[in-house]
């Protein structure tokens, strides 16, 4: 993705005050590819509540685009004086360096950016702190409301075990298709080509897509990042793997969990049989699925479409009616 990037870098980051928005929400759309279309589309058909896409970052200009809103230099969006930034663009250092002019500016932010928001924490610090909304349900889980029930049950004054789940449903998607007897290059074109994976789909086999995922649930759950996540990546061995699991009734998958323990909190994302009836092994194609496990047994069980178009357009949305909901008294 190749974007002009021409924004001042000293901008003083003071408080600013908070007022109640104006009807419509002025907003701007940073990418518009497969998610930030489907985000487009919903806010167009109202599904998010009363907001106006003033401009809209793109990677380049195409026939049919409405001159005037598109733009391919971020500081035409950033002078139309956006409240709210809703940020669908792929991770990398246009991201992370727009996520803070969003920061600067004063505006709420919605972000779909899961490694971005994993590896810069101070984001959400600085929002708290400027008095703005940042808010990005749609980073972890897809359509599932992985982040927001952690935060209810640690409101509720719980503790925490630990928390497991199939977080990418690329590879599960992958998996499911070896199971099949699919070779994993078929397995991952089939993939890309139903939008689930994207060109280089590398993050996702490797794990590292679902351990940015990971520090984001551990940061809910228990307040700290982890210090080391173990990975173990979807590889050449995996289709045997799968069938040496299928031979015994069992499904592999691409396990993440977090949990506490003596000796601080240890994370992994690793390759493990699930047994017949085990909800992380049942889930099926795209689909997510997360066990919150609780101190006196208490178990919580999450599913749903993790990946997609209209799974993540669908969270981004809901981040966005909550923070109108919050802003305009709705």
């Amino acid at each position: 993705m190749s974007l002009s990037l021409l924004l001042p870098s000293s901008r003083p980051a003071t408080r600013l005050p908070r007022v109640l928005p104006e009807r419509p929400l002025r907003a701007v759309l940073l990418g518009c590819g497969t998610v930030g279309g489907g985000v487009l589309d919903g806010l167009r058909d109202g599904f998010a509540g009363d907001v106006t896409v003033e401009a809209i970052l793109v990677s380049r200009h195409r026939t049919g685009r409405a001159p005037g809103r598109f733009f391919t230099e971020a500081e035409s969006v950033f002078a139309t004086g956006p409240r709210l930034v809703i940020d669908c663009l792929p991770d990398g250092e246009l991201a992370e360096t727009l996520l803070d002019e969003a920061l600067r500016s004063g505006a709420d932010i919605v972000s779909a950016n899961k490694a971005v928001i994993a590896r810069r924490p101070d984001f959400a610090v600085r929002a708290r702190e400027r008095g703005q909304i940042l808010r990005y349900a749609a980073a972890v889980g897809g359509e599932l409301p992985v982040l927001e029930t952690l935060a209810h049950v640690r409101s509720e004054g719980r503790s925490i075990l630990s928390v497991a789940g199939v977080l990418n449903g690329t590879s599960n998607f992958v998996l499911d298709r070896l199971a099949e007897g699919a070779s994993l290059d078929t397995a991952i074109r089939a993939a890309q080509a139903l939008g689930f994976a994207e060109a280089d789909p590398t993050a996702d086999l490797e794990g590292r897509d679902a351990a940015a995922k990971l520090t984001l649930i551990a940061r809910a759950a228990f307040g700290v990042d982890p210090s080391r996540i173990t990975l173990e990546a979807i590889a050449e061995d995996t289709p045997e793997r799968v069938r040496e699991a299928a031979a015994s009734g069992y499904r592999l998958r691409q396990v993440a969990t977090v949990r506490a323990a003596d000796s601080g909190i240890e994370a992994s994302v690793s390759l493990t049989p699930r047994a017949p009836g085990d909800p992380l092994g049942d889930v099926r194609d795209e689909e997510n699925a997360v066990r919150i496990s609780c101190h006196g047994g208490d178990t919580i069980l999450l599913t749903g479409r993790g990946a997609g178009r209209e799974a993540t357009a669908s969270s981004v949305l809901s981040d966005v009616s909550q923070i109108i909901a919050q802003r305009c008294g709705q």
